[in-house]
């Protein structure tokens, strides 16, 4: 008697989701830039260290900070950050062996961030809270303590600490101000404002050409893959 064959479950939108993600991390990372442009002399590196990665230049021993990117069409919750090791990850940036100073660790969302915890209720029984962090920025310290609780025990079990030992002041979630099929309209418009109040001269068919060799150049270095020394 044959055996039965073991049903092999395909994700048909992974594809999609991942290009969807990338494309949306190049137009992050442009915005960032515009937005800091006339405040900092900065190195902006997509897909190596982290998603996104910025270094202030002008510091001595270079400042830096980390993003991850996450993007969903439905909720993005502390519970599949925690199961994904989303947070872990970013916290094993702490321990880089470069000489860096560490301002920030971001997990970058696309939705607000939904936390739920228990606290008292005034009959003396417990109330299960639903919180959306809407903000655009939102120190992981100003969370519900039951939530940081949560989050040190996972990042203690995950790296092998103390719970004690982890520090969360340096984590924040951001809420970007894109959706995933805005996002590039959203982008243009805002590089096209900016060179419009650098260059007041500047024509529509030249700013458009930049916006474009931009996107290309920021996809492109996206793309590129370095090979370790065995491959």
């Amino acid at each position: 008697m044959p055996k039965k064959k073991k049903e092999v479950s395909v994700d048909t939108t992974a594809g999609s989701r991942a290009y969807n993600r990338l494309d949306m991390q190049v137009s992050q990372t442009l915005q960032m830039a515009i937005e800091l442009y006339d405040n900092m002399n900065y190195l902006f590196v997509l897909d190596y260290y982290d998603d996104i990665t910025l270094f202030d230049l002008d510091t001595d021993p270079l400042v830096v900070c980390y993003y991850q990117l996450k993007t969903s069409d439905d909720k993005i919750t502390i519970d599949v950050a925690l199961h994904h090791n989303w947070i872990a990850k970013l916290y094993e940036q702490l321990n880089r062996p470069e000489n860096w100073l560490v301002k920030e660790l971001c997990l970058l969302t696309n939705l607000p961030l939904e936390i739920k915890y228990k606290a008292p209720a005034k009959n003396g029984k417990t109330n299960h809270v639903r919180e959306l962090i809407t903000t655009n920025r939102t120190s992981f310290t100003k969370l519900n303590p039951s939530v940081q609780k949560r989050i040190k025990e996972d990042i203690a079990k995950k790296l092998g600490f103390c719970e004690d030992e982890v520090d969360l002041s340096k984590f924040a979630h951001m809420r970007t101000t894109f959706t995933i099929t805005d996002h590039r309209e959203v982008v243009e418009n805002k590089m096209s404002n900016f060179l419009c109040s650098k260059l007041p001269k500047i024509t529509f068919d030249t700013v458009k050409c930049i916006f474009r060799t931009m996107i290309d150049l920021l996809s492109r270095r996206q793309e590129y893959e370095l090979l370790s020394k065995d491959e």
